[in-house]
C-alpha cells in the first residue's frame, strides 16, 4: 500500500522484500526519481539472480555475462572471469540466494588465482610457495596433501602447466609414483619383489629402466637393505643393467674364444661376483678356454677356480724356493687349473719340487711332473727287467 500510494512509481509487488532491504540500505533516497532508480535496480537484480538460478538448473550458464553479473546488487566479481563463472554456475544444481552465488564466484576467483599461481611456479622452476591451502583453493582439482612436496618438485619440473586438465594429469602421475615406490620399498622390507611389475616401474616418475631386465631387478630390490628415494633406486637399476651388459661381454669372450676386453671394469660391474684385479690376465685366459658360461654362479666358480690355482701355483713356487715340499699335497696340485699329474707319485713330486730353486709356471711345474712321471716309469721298467732276468 506505502508503495502503490506514491503518484507515478511502477514496482513488482513480488519483489517487496528486497525492495525493504534495499530501501534500509540507503542513507538517504531525494526524490521519486530516485527512489525509481532504486526499485528499478532491485528488479533488475531480481531478474539477473533468476536467470543465474535458471542457468544452474538447466546446467547452461552461456547466457550469463557481464552485464547479468553486474546487475546483481552486491555481487562482487572479476569481469576477466566471467567464462569461469559460466563454468562455475552450469556445475551447480542450484543456487539458493545471494550468499551462495557470491561464494561460489569468491571460490571461481580464488582457484584462478591459485592456478596462476602453479602456473608461475611451473615457468620459474620453483615451487616452493604452492602449498596444500593453494591446490586445495583450485576448484575440480583432487590431490593428496601428504604429497606436497612431490608435488612441488613435479610442478617446479614442468616448463608450462597450460590448465586444470593438465594439473590434474600431473599430480595424478605424482600420487601414482609415490605408490609405485611404496610398492618398491615395501618389496625391500620383506625381501619379495614379485609384485614389482613392469607397470609399478613405469609409474615411478623420471625412472628409467629395461622391461627386460624386469627379473633382474626384483632380485637385486630384494637383495637390498633399504630404498630412501628415486634416486638410489636408478642407482640400482643401472647397476643392474651395468652388471647384465658386462655379463654378456663375458659370454660373447667365451663363445669367441678371446677375452681380451674383458677387463677389472668390466668384472666389476657384474653384481655379486667378487674376484682379484691382480688375476686379470688369468681370467681373460680361463674365460677364453670355455665354450660357454651360463651365468654369474658359474662365472664365480670359474674365477673362484684360476684365484685357487694362483695361490696353489704360488704354494708350489714357495716351497722351491724354500727347499721344503711337504705341504704340497693332492689338492694343492689339484687347484692348479691345467695340470696333470699322477697322486700315487705325489712324494717323488714333493722331493723334485724340493730339489728345484725355482719354478716359473704352471708350464716347469708340467714339465717337472712330467719328467717324474717318466722317470718312475723308467725305473719301473728297469725293476721289472730285474725281476724278470730279462733286460
Amino acid at each position: 500500500p506505502t508503495l502503490s500510494a506514491i503518484r507515478g512509481l511502477t514496482y513488482n509487488s513480488a519483489n517487496i522484500i528486497d525492495y525493504q532491504d534495499a530501501i534500509a540500505a540507503e542513507t538517504t533516497i531525494s526524490d521519486i526519481t530516485a527512489l525509481q532508480a532504486l526499485l528499478d535496480n532491485v528488479d533488475a537484480s531480481v531478474s539477473a539472480f533468476v536467470a543465474v538460478q535458471m542457468a544452474a538448473t538447466s546446467s547452461n550458464a552461456l547466457n550469463i555475462d557481464e552485464p547479468t553479473l553486474s546487475a546483481i546488487r552486491s555481487l562482487i566479481h572479476n569481469s576477466a572471469n566471467v567464462t569461469d563463472y559460466q563454468d562455475a554456475i552450469a556445475s551447480e544444481s542450484t543456487i539458493t540466494d545471494l550468499s551462495a552465488l557470491q561464494g561460489l564466484i569468491d571460490s571461481v576467483d580464488a582457484s584462478i588465482t591459485a592456478f596462476a599461481k602453479v602456473q608461475a611456479a611451473a615457468t620459474n622452476s620453483n615451487a616452493l610457495n604452492i602449498d596444500a591451502p593453494t591446490l586445495s583453493a583450485i576448484r575440480g582439482l583432487t590431490h593428496n596433501s601428504t604429497n606436497m612436496i612431490d608435488y612441488q618438485d613435479a610442478i617446479a619440473a614442468e616448463s608450462a602447466i597450460t590448465d586444470l586438465t593438465a594439473l590434474q594429469g600431473l599430480i595424478d602421475s605424482v600420487d601414482a609414483s609415490v605408490t609405485a615406490f611404496a610398492v618398491v620399498q615395501n618389496a625391500v622390507a620383506i625381501s619379495n619383489a614379485s609384485n614389482v611389475l613392469t607397470a609399478t616401474l613405469q609409474d615411478i616418475r623420471s625412472l628409467t629402466f629395461n622391461q627386460a631386465a624386469l627379473n633382474d631387478y626384483q632380485q637385486a630390490i630384494e637383495g637390498e637393505a633399504s630404498i630412501t628415494n628415486v634416486t638410489a633406486l636408478q642407482n640400482l637399476i643401472d647397476s643392474v643393467d651395468a652388471s647384465i651388459i658386462a655379463f654378456i661381454a663375458v659370454q660373447t669372450a667365451a663363445t669367441s674364444s678371446n677375452a681380451l676386453n674383458i677387463d677389472a671394469p668390466t668384472l666389476s660391474a657384474i653384481r655379486g661376483l667378487t674376484h682379484n684385479n691382480a688375476n686379470i690376465s688369468d681370467y681373460q685366459g680361463a674365460i677364453a678356454s670355455e665354450s660357454t658360461i651360463a651365468d654369474v654362479t658359474a662365472l664365480q666358480a670359474l674365477i673362484g677356480s684360476v684365484d685357487a690355482s694362483i695361490n696353489a701355483v704360488a704354494e708350489v713356487q714357495a716351497a722351491a724356493v724354500s727347499n721344503d715340499a711337504n705341504s704340497i699335497d693332492s689338492a694343492v696340485l689339484l687347484s692348479i687349473r691345467g695340470l696333470s699329474y699322477n697322486a700315487n707319485n705325489l712324494l717323488a713330486y714333493r722331493n723334485a719340487i724340493a730339489d728345484e730353486t725355482a719354478i716359473a709356471d704352471v708350464a716347469m711345474l708340467q714339465e717337472l711332473i712330467d719328467s717324474v712321471d717318466g722317470s718312475i716309469v723308467s725305473f719301473a721298467t728297469v725293476q721289472t727287467a730285474a725281476t724278470t732276468s730279462n733286460a
